[in-house]
C-alpha cells in the first residue's frame, strides 16, 4: 500500500564521483510527481468513451469542409480551434442520450450508485476545461492523426505539467552525478 511517505534518498553503500549515493534496494527518483485522480463525472464519460464517439458524430455533422480546412493547417488547429460552449452543449445532449446527465446543483458528486448517473452543474464546471481538451484531442485524432492527441492532452495532464516544471532543475541534478 502506498503510504505517501518516501525517503528523501535511498540509503546506499556506494556512491558516484559526485558523492551521490547508489544502491541499497532500488531506484528512487529525485522528484516524485503524484498522478491525478478523475472525478466521478469524468470517470463516467471516459468509461463510456463518450468523448470519442461524440467527436466522430460531431465531425460527421460538420461536413468534409471542416476536416479539410484544419487538415491543411494542423498548427492552426492546435492554437486556434476551441471546443466552445455550443459544442459542450451538443456533447451534453449526446451524453444524456447515452445515460450520463447533468442536472442543476452546486455540490460535487461523491459516488455513483446507478447505471445512468446524474451529475451536477458543479461537476461539469469543475471538469469543463478537461472535457473540452479531451474532445478537441479526439477531433484532432480523427482529422489529423493520432500524434496530435498528445500536444493537446498534455495541456491538461497535471503529471506532464509538473514534470515539465522540473526541467529547470535537471541540470543541477545531472551535474551532481
Amino acid at each position: 500500500a502506498d503510504t505517501g511517505q518516501y525517503p528523501s534518498r535511498v540509503e546506499a553503500a556506494a556512491g558516484t564521483d559526485a558523492a551521490r549515493r547508489l544502491g541499497g534496494g532500488g531506484i528512487l527518483p529525485d522528484f516524485l510527481v503524484r498522478g491525478d485522480t478523475l472525478s466521478y463525472f469524468m470517470r463516467a464519460v471516459i468509461a463510456r468513451n463518450l468523448e470519442t464517439h461524440f467527436a466522430r458524430e460531431w465531425l460527421d455533422h460538420q461536413g468534409v469542409a471542416f476536416g479539410e480546412r484544419w487538415s491543411q493547417d494542423p498548427a492552426g488547429f492546435l492554437s486556434e480551434f476551441e471546443v466552445d460552449a455550443d459544442v459542450l452543449k451538443e456533447f451534453l445532449q449526446f451524453a444524456e442520450a447515452r445515460g450520463v446527465r447533468v442536472v442543476p446543483g452546486s455540490g460535487l458528486t461523491t459516488s455513483i450508485t446507478t447505471e445512468n448517473p446524474a451529475f451536477t452543474e458543479a461537476d461539469l464546471a469543475a471538469d469543463s476545461a478537461f472535457l473540452s481538451t479531451l474532445i478537441k484531442g479526439r477531433i484532432a485524432t480523427r482529422i489529423l492523426d493520432r500524434s496530435y492527441w498528445y500536444p493537446i492532452y498534455h495541456q491538461v495532464d497535471d503529471m506532464v505539467q509538473q514534470a515539465n516544471g522540473l526541467w529547470s532543475q535537471a541540470s543541477g541534478v545531472a551535474a551532481a552525478g
